[in-house]
């Protein structure tokens, strides 16, 4: 056991939105909330807080993330109103703070002092503890066998490093940066089979790949070929060309493409050749979606 306490260590939009908005800017606005949460290999827990901020002008989704260094914590402890408070009260402020800065950085006119319900914190605390104790610990017992075991290990400068990095911008296209696509609907769309926060948790482990080796356990590894499966399907339709436009930007050009597609096909191959032997099956790669109908 440590003595260290929780703190904060990570903090970024997930996305942002400018409104088309003729009416007068006023003094209310809309709060949202959602949360996840990860337990790393060496036993270190991230809590994140997805905190939603919108006025008539503006709309942002922004994630403050904290570290519990003790590893004998259990979540159940974590979820409570005394621990959980605290950090959602942070996770207001820093939410607010982005927004301020988002409307400044894009020339935005927002009123000043923003009026905020004085029980908000305690609403959303005791909203994400409902959440938590009436759906994810439920899931988290559900899935156990699943979050233990390590499925996928990956070292960092890889093949897997462009696989992560080209499945993620993909879907990001699609559901948070490029207006072209409905994102919000396609958010909505894509959360049915992977729920928006657990994606976000998602994304970030895996990017950093770029930088360290990471492991993903069984649950993440099957919702990630789901990512990959889904990216690729997209890039065989005609929203190839609008992907294509968007990710030269990021420095990915047709023949990085082209070699992500071969890569991501050999990896289901693989997922597949090794499931043969013991003649596993995991269900939700079975039977995959139509993804180009099912995003737009």
């Amino acid at each position: 056991m440590t003595n260290n306490p929780p703190h904060s260590f990570y903090n970024d939009y997930i996305w942002t939105e400018i409104l088309t908005n003729d009416e007068p800017d006023n003094q209310s606005s809309e709060v949202s909330c959602n949360f996840d949460y990860e337990t790393m290999p060496d036993g270190i827990k991230h809590l994140f807080i997805d905190i939603g901020f919108s006025s008539n002008r503006a709309k942002i989704m922004f994630r403050s993330g904290f570290r519990f260094e003790d590893s004998l914590m259990a979540w159940k402890q974590i979820f409570t109103h005394d621990v959980l408070f605290n950090f959602v009260n942070t996770a207001i402020e820093v939410t607010y703070k982005a927004f301020i800065d988002f409307c400044s950085i894009k020339d935005i006119s927002y009123t000043e002092n923003l009026k905020f319900d004085q029980v908000l914190p305690n609403n959303i605390t005791n909203t994400i503890i409902g959440l938590y104790q009436n759906r994810r610990s439920i899931e988290d017992e559900k899935n156990a066998h699943l979050i233990k075991i390590i499925a996928l290990e990956c070292k960092t400068g890889t093949d897997p490093t462009l696989i992560f990095k080209t499945t993620f911008a993909i879907l990001d296209e699609l559901m948070f940066l490029n207006p072209q696509f409905n994102n919000k609907d396609n958010r909505m769309a894509f959360a049915d089979y992977i729920p928006m926060p657990c994606y976000v948790t998602l994304r970030r482990y895996c990017l950093l790949v770029e930088t360290e080796d990471i492991q993903l356990n069984l649950l993440n590894t099957i919702r990630f070929f789901q990512c990959l499966d889904c990216a690729l399907q997209l890039l065989m339709d005609d929203k190839y060309e609008t992907i294509l436009k968007s990710l030269a930007s990021k420095s990915m050009d047709q023949d990085n493409i082209n070699d992500y597609i071969k890569a991501g096909t050999d990896l289901f191959n693989q997922l597949h050749e090794m499931l043969k032997p013991s003649k596993a099956r995991l269900l939700n790669l079975e039977d995959l979606p139509d993804w180009n109908s099912i995003l737009n």
